[in-house]
């Protein structure tokens, strides 16, 4: 049975993956349970060099997302994302590097194997691919989930927990309706 270690407590954690079949050159992996409570599933290519969030009409160097009302749950399948960590309880950053077979925290292996890596709602996220990465989100929508403001991008004061709204989400949305 797979289960959710916490990493950081109230920050992320991983959810390794259940080999369910092995053979030379086939590896069968299986998450239970992740259907349940399941809201949406992205996929996400980023090209060589990509950050995200970007935004080219302020003066932030590296802004953030936060989804007040969404739990991510990723799976890298191809390249490397690194990936930074914040909350106000925790107050500062975190910086892991997630692959498809395993996933380091400050330059040290911390889980060996195929897994998810999640954060919980009201964590600042932010990813760089600097080879270019394939990945999916297995998204869970909370009470108050709103596709207008889920992918707002802020500016973050990691001192202080300060943030501000630099753009509004759905500016870089296109004009359907999206499944909740």
């Amino acid at each position: 049975m797979n289960t959710r270690n916490d990493i950081i407590a109230g920050l992320c954690f991983v959810i390794p993956l259940a080999e369910i079949r092995s053979t030379p050159s086939v590896q069968f992996h299986n998450i239970p349970g992740i259907v349940e409570g399941l809201s949406a599933v992205d996929r996400v290519e980023h090209q060589a060099g990509a950050q995200s969030p970007s935004i080219a009409e302020d003066d932030c160097a590296r802004p953030w997302y936060m989804h007040p009302n969404q739990e991510d749950n990723l799976i890298v399948f191809e390249g490397k994302r690194v990936v930074d960590l914040y909350n106000i309880a925790h107050a500062k950053v975190e910086t892991f590097e997630v692959y498809k077979n395993k996933l380091l925290h400050n330059g040290e292996i911390i889980h060996e194997g195929a897994h998810i890596f999640g954060w919980p709602t009201d964590v600042f996220h932010r990813v760089q691919s600097p080879d270019g990465s394939l990945s999916m989100n297995f998204a869970r929508h909370f009470d108050g989930f709103d596709i207008k403001s889920n992918f707002n991008i802020y500016d973050l004061d990691e001192a202080s927990g300060e943030y501000r709204v630099l753009r509004a989400g759905h500016l870089d949305q296109p004009k359907v309706e999206i499944g909740e």
